[in-house]
């Protein structure tokens, strides 16, 4: 189960807020990320949030936010996936991510109406600037083996243009490796409801593609709060991020310098 204060940076007081409305410590926090050197708290702050975050043992479910982008063309799509990937490998450290065998999933904001949903064209040219990003930090710091971000999706349960477009996308070779669905049923607090598969699956999401989270509680005191698929949790954990200790952060720091 996860909080997602994604409008703030995390502190030791929201953690406490998580775990009383969902009765256990969250085991992931989403983030937004957009560029390197953002420093508007909307975004992940790696000083201010990393060692909390680390200390808790909360995992970081990166979200790609330019969400007014989402309905442009492939060249636009393209810049922006190699922005997001700059954004989350300069948070984190090159080294330290590139030892996430497992890859990393991150979800492209789609909000859905009035917002606009995704075109063919974006998803593809975000999906593969993303891949590309990791690949491209690494072998310019002289590593032979990349950091494998997997492109994923955040959206709404009913926004049929978002999945109709994801399936269009995947059906020509882009790569999607999940998806966060959002139904709340009701804004506001309440608990986590049981996982159903029938509740949760947008119609006009492909077979192939598989939800990953549930997004079931939104607006809850400035908190959302999603339940992971608990077909394989374990998976799903193993592919988001666990910040670096202020050790770690030395030694990527210094492996970089070397």
């Amino acid at each position: 189960m996860g909080g997602g204060g994604h409008y703030t940076v995390v502190t030791q007081e929201l953690i406490a807020l998580a775990t009383v409305q969902l009765g256990t410590k969250p085991l992931i926090w989403g983030r937004y990320f957009k560029g390197p050197g953002d420093q508007n708290p909307v975004r992940y702050q790696a000083q201010l949030e990393g060692l909390i975050l680390n200390s808790n043992r909360i995992r970081v479910l990166p979200i790609a936010q330019q969400t007014n982008n989402v309905a442009l063309d492939q060249s636009t799509g393209h810049r922006d996936g190699l922005r997001n990937g700059a954004a989350i490998i300069s948070s984190f450290g090159q080294i330290y991510l590139s030892n996430l065998v497992d890859g990393i999933l991150v979800f492209l904001d789609v909000e859905g109406p009035p917002n606009p949903s995704p075109s063919v064209e974006y998803y593809k040219g975000w999906s593969n600037g993303l891949i590309v990003a990791g690949r491209t930090e690494m072998v310019e710091a002289g590593a032979s083996e990349g950091i494998r971000f997997l492109p994923a999706v955040y959206g709404p349960k009913g926004d049929d243009s978002t999945w109709q477009s994801l399936g269009h996308a995947v059906a020509e070779q882009a790569q999607c490796a999940g998806v966060c669905i959002a139904r709340p049923g009701t804004i506001g607090c309440h608990s986590l409801r049981e996982w159903n598969d029938d509740w949760i699956r947008p119609k006009s999401l492909s077979n192939a593609i598989m939800p990953l989270l549930w997004q079931g509680v939104q607006e809850c005191a400035g908190l959302d709060y999603s339940r992971l698929n608990p077909s394989d949790p374990g998976s799903i954990l193993n592919r988001l991020i666990l910040p670096p200790n202020g050790q770690e952060t030395v030694d990527v720091l210094s492996s970089g310098l070397s």
